[in-house]
């Protein structure tokens, strides 16, 4: 069996359903996201240190907006990982992997 490693259930979104996280008077898409974090796409990650505290608002696509701030804890060339102060709320990251399930499941 293979041991879960992360202490949160992670959604990854496929591109074309991914969620806006705007920080910085930019938008950026979120890759993936979990109660404890947010893992979002950037274009030039040179305005993003890691150890920055970082304000964002995550807006969902029933345009449901979750405001938080977190501490970014990495960065490489396309993404940006940021750890969140406030933690997401359980019920909307099962919502967002229930959406998903129900838009991609495919019937035989």
């Amino acid at each position: 069996m293979i041991e879960q490693k992360r202490e949160y259930y992670r959604v990854e979104y496929p591109i074309n359903d991914r969620p806006v996280l705007l920080s910085r008077d930019k938008k950026f898409e979120v890759i993936d996201i979990s109660e404890g974090g947010v893992k979002f796409r950037v274009d030039n990650n040179g305005c993003f240190l890691v150890g920055d505290v970082l304000g964002v608002s995550i807006r969902f696509s029933d345009n449901y907006i979750f405001n938080c701030m977190g501490k970014i804890v990495r960065v490489d060339n396309e993404n940006v990982a940021v750890n969140n102060i406030h933690h997401i709320p359980l019920e909307r990251i099962r919502s967002e992997h229930l959406q998903l399930i129900q838009k991609y499941h495919v019937k035989h």
